[in-house]
């Protein structure tokens, strides 16, 4: 058992700053004396002892002595002392998965996690949160960092994704000295199954100590377990999780409904789905409140206007892009300066070359937020796009089919089908979401706060234009480069994450933050650049608050035999006893008359 230790040692070279301050005692100026004929003899005679004593200098001085334990007790407190009172806990690394998702909220299942947590912190910590998309927040912190920064985490409204950050773990697990500590209510919503995660772990010899922070306690229960948000109508799923049938009331907006559920079963209610926002709660109080309240947020004005640039206008593309019914369409031949504040721009069809005026105000208008489609042509690798294009183009190629290397929402049910002639790409920027021969087809840049879209599929060397998905494809591109999407961009699941091109001052549901993303923590409405966006949690398994633990959380094993003496640190007690003898100097400073 070690009485006294340090944890960091070159705290010790603040001990330096007593050397000036003990110099400074000893070389205090000398009182000026005054020679005076007929008392010169007197004091040199009583006196002349004491006068060439160097001891004097040592003569007892209170206000010296507090000052100088005030000054050893600051420097002392930067090497991070401690002191060993037995207990077998502390290890040299920790690797904490830690759970913050929406159920933790639950009674005092969160205060029980950070306890524990507390009390197995090691000499160097890394800390995993558990949440829709595990991510660690810190890695090798000391044992005080440790401490600060439990003190500031918080459980969110997300989902519990514990495989898949038990998976991470493994990541982090420095030999076999290593301990992991799985620190939740083991109420799985999604990811790999524990019981893998936990074989990956036990592959290096680590056998991670399981903790669950739920009791025996019978909760009650009513929530809202899923949302499905179509343009005419949406429903609202509401489950019963108690062990006797319950009528369950509820609004829509300012409207009472009420529905009559069964133990443990689904009910639907549907609505036609209104402009603006809408909020459902669930009246009454039970022991989750995360789940009793939704909104929906439905853009007002849900209307793109397009800018088609060109000197041959295309009847394929302006029927592809009025077809969905919310477009409003301006054509406008190249040697016209377009207007400015259009939604989206497309620039096709060019007789001979692209000004640099046109080009200057498309540029200004995709860095301000507005969406561009550079749409390919048989002439397009001899004119010059500036800085526009995401990527370079070669030589025209022959015939190919086009593929699709990314599943997004542009690319979704689409079938490109094969080109007769496609350019050869370089240098691709941004990402590249179809290919032919390896050569992109269709890329996504950001641009500032806006994107550009390279369409490379030349409309004379294809037959897409004249199939069922051509259009559906120009809907989709117009909604992403808008800023419309479809509903769902509107409406998210708590614990995603949506990434920004730029900074943007955004309004959440606890305050004003600044951000290039913006991570959906908490259930309410956020707000930025005059969008509405919601986040509901929604999630059958993370409202079931008394699900029965995993299996897995009863077989841990017991930890290693290999620890060490429990650190209890003394940097608060430094820091009392400092404050103690300042407080005491100011108190005879006082008696003195000095202040």
């Amino acid at each position: 058992m070690v009485l006294f230790g340090w944890e960091n040692p070159f705290g010790w070279l603040a001990l330096l700053s007593l050397i000036p301050f003990i110099l400074l005692y000893f070389v205090r100026p000398k009182p000026v004396e005054l020679e005076v004929p007929s008392l010169m003899f007197f004091m040199r005679s009583q006196h002349i002892d004491k006068e060439r004593s160097f001891l004097k200098r040592f003569r007892f001085d209170l206000f010296f002595l507090l000052q100088l334990l005030i000054l050893l007790f600051l420097s002392l407190y930067f090497i991070d002392p401690f002191t060993s009172v037995g207990g077998n806990v502390l290890v040299d690394h920790a690797v904490f998965v830690l759970d913050v998702s929406a159920s933790m909220q639950v009674d005092d299942r969160f205060a029980k996690a950070l306890d524990y947590t507390q009390d197995h912190l090691a000499r160097s910590n890394t800390f995993i949160l558990i949440s829709n998309l595990p991510r660690v927040i810190a890695e090798d912190i000391s044992h005080r960092d440790a401490e600060h920064l439990l003190s500031q985490l918080q459980p969110t409204a997300g989902r519990s994704n514990i495989g898949d950050a038990l998976m991470l773990a493994n990541q982090y697990v420095k030999g076999k000295d290593s301990y992991v500590y799985v620190i939740s209510d083991f109420i799985p919503t999604e990811g790999v199954s524990i019981e893998a995660a936990k074989n990956a772990l036990q592959g290096k010899n680590i056998v991670p100590e399981f903790y669950s922070v739920k009791d025996k306690k019978q909760h009650t229960n009513r929530g809202i377990v899923d949302l499905r948000i179509e343009d005419d109508s949406t429903t609202v799923y509401l489950k019963n999780y108690n062990t006797q049938e319950e009528t369950v009331e509820f609004t829509v907006n300012d409207e009472k409904k009420s529905l009559t559920i069964k133990p443990y079963f689904v009910e639907p209610y549907s609505f036609k789905t209104p402009l603006g926002l809408t909020e459902i709660r669930i009246l009454g109080k039970d022991d989750f409140s995360l789940d009793d309240l939704a909104y929906v947020s439905v853009p007002e004005q849900n209307r793109a206007s397009v800018l088609l640039i060109t000197d041959k206008e295309s009847k394929y593309l302006k029927a592809a892009l009025q077809s969905s019914g919310k477009v409003d369409i301006t054509v406008t031949p190249t040697t016209q300066l377009p207007e400015k504040n259009f939604d989206v721009y497309i620039l096709h069809e060019v007789n001979e070359k692209i000004s640099k005026s046109l080009l200057a105000t498309l540029t200004e208008e995709v860095q301000n937020g507005k969406g561009l489609v550079i749409h390919a042509e048989s002439s397009s690798n001899a004119l010059d796009y500036g800085s526009l294009l995401p990527l370079e183009l070669g030589t025209y190629e022959s015939e190919a089919v086009v593929e699709i290397t990314e599943l997004t929402k542009l690319t979704q049910d689409i079938s490109f089908g094969d080109v007769s002639h496609h350019f050869s790409t370089t240098n691709e920027q941004g990402i590249t979401l179809a290919t032919t021969q390896n050569d992109s087809i269709l890329t996504v840049q950001a641009l500032g706060g806006g994107k550009v879209i390279y369409y490379g599929i030349v409309e004379e060397e294809t037959t897409f234009p004249l199939q069922p998905s051509y259009p559906i494809f120009w809907t989709n591109v117009i909604k992403y480069l808008s800023g419309q999407g479809d509903l769902s961009a509107f409406n998210l699941d708590s614990g995603t994450t949506l990434p920004l091109p730029v900074k943007k001052s955004i309004k959440t549901p606890s305050g004003q933050i600044t951000a290039n993303a913006i991570l959906f923590d908490e259930i309410g409405v956020y707000s930025y650049d005059n969008k509405l966006l919601t986040s509901v949690l929604a999630d059958e398994h993370e409202s079931n608050i008394d699900a029965i633990s995993v299996a897995a959380t009863d077989i841990s094993a017991p930890l290693n035999d290999v620890s060490e003496d429990k650190k209890y640190s003394l940097e608060k007690l430094l820091l009392l006893m400092a404050g103690a003898l300042l407080l005491l100097e100011l108190f005879f400073m006082k008696l003195r008359g000095e202040i």
